[in-house]
Order: structure tokens, then C-alpha cells, then sequence
């Protein structure tokens, strides 16, 4: 038995799978063509382009020598650099500047150091508390008791003193991490 219908459908199928597949059109390779033509042609135009020769203007050392021999002029003349007698030549002197220079450390500044409040408190405990907190951080740190005009107690938790201003500033950074905001007072030494 044979199944007409069936094979109806699969030839259908075989038909629409073929007309799906366009035949590529003559413009498009024409087209394709020319664009290859143009682009063989612009290479062929630049290989075919000679390079313009450079004419080396004479420098100071070769004006102090004597004048070379006049050469053949189908050969260009080839410019040589002697590196020793170019060197001294393109030497250049700088003017020493009086502001560039380093300078001596005041002595009024020497007489005087930093130190950093991290913090003043009326309790002795509070400031032994933040004391403790700063010395595990690593730094110089000194408590002291202070009775101010009007006769009340404070007690200041002091760090330092530092005579350069790079340690004072790397203090600060190491307060600022551990959340305490400090005051820097000037001390005389």
C-alpha cells in the first residue's frame, strides 16, 4: 500500500525549504566587484608612491668641521651623529634658584613642639579610659589635672609632643581612626 497523501506533504515540504534559499542577485556581485577592484587599485597607487627625501639641515658640529668633498649626485649623502661631540653640545646649564634651595630650620620654630588633646574630661576615669584606648593604639599618651579660673577640675588626655610635623599628622590619622577628634596646642620645648 502506498500513502499518496503522505507523500503529498513531504513534497510540499521539500518545495518550501527550496524556495526559501534566494539565488544571490548579479548587483550584489557586481558590486562586490567593484569595491574589490577599488581597493586592489588604491594599494597598487601606494605601493607605487616613492617617499620624499629629507633634507637634513647642517648642524653646529658639522659647520666646524671642514666642508666635505662635493659627492656624486645620484647617491644622497648619508648624515652621520657622533654621539661624543653632540652630547656636550646639548648640555644645558641651569641657574641655580635661591627658593629651591633647602633652607635651615628656624630656630624659633626648633624652640617650639606639638602636642594633640585627644580629649578633656571632669571625671579622672573617663580620661584614664581613653588613655588606655590610645596607648593600645600606639601612641604617647599623658593625662594631667587642670583647675580652671572659676576653680572646676578637668583632666586632659594629651598625646605627644611631636617636633616634626609628618609624625604630628600620622598621629592625627591614628586618632581619626579610633573615632577621637583632637585639638593640636603648640608647647613651647
Amino acid at each position: 500500500m502506498h500513502d499518496f497523501a503522505r507523500n503529498a506533504q513531504h513534497n510540499k515540504r521539500n518545495q518550501k525549504s527550496k524556495q526559501s534559499k534566494p539565488p544571490v542577485s548579479k548587483l550584489l556581485i557586481l558590486l562586490t566587484l567593484i569595491v574589490l577592484g577599488g581597493l586592489v587599485f588604491a594599494l597598487y597607487k601606494l605601493t607605487s608612491v616613492k617617499p620624499e627625501p629629507v633634507v637634513a639641515k647642517p648642524s653646529a658640529a658639522s659647520s666646524k668641521k671642514a666642508a666635505p668633498a662635493p659627492q656624486k649626485a645620484s647617491k644622497p649623502a648619508k648624515e652621520e651623529y657622533d654621539f661624543y661631540s653632540m652630547l656636550p653640545e646639548s648640555e644645558v646649564i641651569t641657574p641655580k634658584v635661591a627658593e629651591y634651595s633647602s633652607k635651615k630650620a628656624d630656630t624659633a620654630a626648633q624652640q617650639y613642639a606639638y602636642s594633640l588633646q585627644a580629649g578633656s574630661f571632669r571625671s579622672a576615669a573617663e580620661a584614664d579610659k581613653l588613655r588606655a584606648k590610645l596607648l593600645l593604639e600606639g601612641l604617647n599618651v599623658q593625662t594631667s589635672k587642670i583647675i580652671n579660673k572659676n576653680g572646676s577640675i578637668w583632666y586632659r588626655v594629651m598625646v605627644g609632643p611631636f617636633t616634626s610635623r609628618s609624625k604630628l599628622n600620622s598621629a592625627q590619622d591614628v586618632l581619626a581612626n579610633a573615632n577621637t577628634e583632637s585639638l593640636v596646642i603648640k608647647v613651647k620645648r
